[in-house]
């Protein structure tokens, strides 16, 4: 909890800061998000929800065709703040991801921008389970491409294709039946057994105010 709190307050520290930050090189980029829910479902008592989102970047322009684009994303999504010990305890999730992004302008109406990431998912899914030991956390390092072709730059109409990889580790993830059946064979499986490669294909358009896309 107080991770979370410390991130917030970098965060409003950093709007505060580019509302009087003008620069013709750089451009920070701050959007925040705060939700409380409440569920009351036909059988049972009801239950609360919050989600934090915070998003806070920055963009370098090097010259004219050429820039650099940094974004962290924290995201919270959980019971809300309610103390743990009172009422049933639900699945919490946080994460943390760093994308950096070079931006490449041809001259004409395209644009390149391949991209590097890094993220890490903490998932506790019971009362006596740490953060750093959930079974279900994630550890993700990738790239991605995209092009863009602006139709018409003023009018905002632009499509764009983007070609994403992730390598998903599970550091903690482990299947106790599978242990149990090759007991023989390897004494100790554990962590791992839920790697993957993960590949997204993005068609986006957009077109004056409305946007959309298929992944």
């Amino acid at each position: 909890m107080k991770r979370i709190l410390f991130i917030i307050l970098i965060a409003c520290f950093q709007n505060l800061f580019s509302a009087g930050f003008e620069s013709e090189i750089f451009t920070p980029y701050v959007n925040m998000s705060f939700s409380e829910t409440a569920f009351m479902p036909s059988v049972g008592d009801f239950f609360t929800g919050g989600d934090i989102g915070v998003e806070t970047g920055l963009l370098a322009k090097i010259n004219k065709r050429n820039s650099l684009f940094g974004l962290y994303t924290f995201d919270y999504d959980g019971p809300g703040f309610q103390p743990q010990e009172e009422g049933e305890f639900l699945e919490r999730r946080m994460s943390h991801n760093i994308n950096v992004e070079y931006r490449r302008n041809l001259g004409g109406k395209f644009r390149l921008r391949p991209s590097f990431c890094w993220s890490t998912e903490y998932r506790r899914s019971g009362a006596n389970e740490s953060w750093e030991n959930g079974l279900y956390n994630t550890k993700s390092l990738g790239f991605a491409f995209a092009v863009d072709y602006f139709v018409n730059v003023s009018e905002n109409k632009a499509l764009s294709l983007e070609y994403l990889m992730r390598n998903i580790k599970f550091p903690n993830y482990t299947d106790l039946l599978l242990e149990f059946q090759n007991a023989g064979i390897s004494a100790e499986l554990s962590g791992g057994l839920y790697d993957q490669a993960y590949h997204q294909l993005n068609l986006d358009l957009s077109y004056g105010k409305f946007f959309g896309g298929i992944s």
